[in-house]
This record gives C-alpha cells, structure tokens and sequence, in this order.
C-alpha cells in the first residue's frame, strides 16, 4: 500500500511538489524522478518542494531532496524546502 503523493505542480517558472504521507525507502526514487522532471522543464528555474503534508521522512528521502538539490545545482536552477 502507497503511504504517500507526490504531485508536481508548474507555473511562473517555478515547480511546486507537493509531498504528503510517510515519505521512506519506497517513496523515495519516485521523489527522485518526479524532481529530475521537473528540473527538466525549460522555463523552471525553482523547485518548491512543500513539506507541509508530510507525516515522516527517512534518511533516504532526505538523500533524494540532496540529491534533487545537486542536480539542480549542476543546471543552475534552485530547490527551495517549504513547510518543513
């Protein structure tokens, strides 16, 4: 059984992920992959990822959100941590 959602939201050239549930070992290469999408947008030039429906977080998922910093880092865009 799925303990979260991730949803990705566009718009004024930022991305918002909007993250709720336990996000763990199993949620965490789909954090990974939802957020290398929409770093991938050309006119994103932030990822907001919004903490704020989040009930638990694992080491693995803090590795993605360092992970999804990096790249974003590597292609000159942002990653903002919102309602942690």
């Amino acid at each position: 059984m799925q303990n979260y959602k991730i949803d990705s939201v566009p718009g004024n050239g930022t991305c918002t992920l909007v993250i709720s549930g336990e996000i763990d070992l199993a949620a965490a290469p789909e954090l990974s992959e939802v957020g290398a999408d929409s770093l991938g947008i050309a006119d994103v030039h932030s990822v907001v990822v919004d903490l704020s429906g989040v009930t638990f977080m694992d080491s693995t998922a803090i590795g993605a959100l360092v992970g999804l910093r990096n790249s974003a880092a590597a292609v000159g865009k942002h990653v903002v941590l919102m309602q942690i």
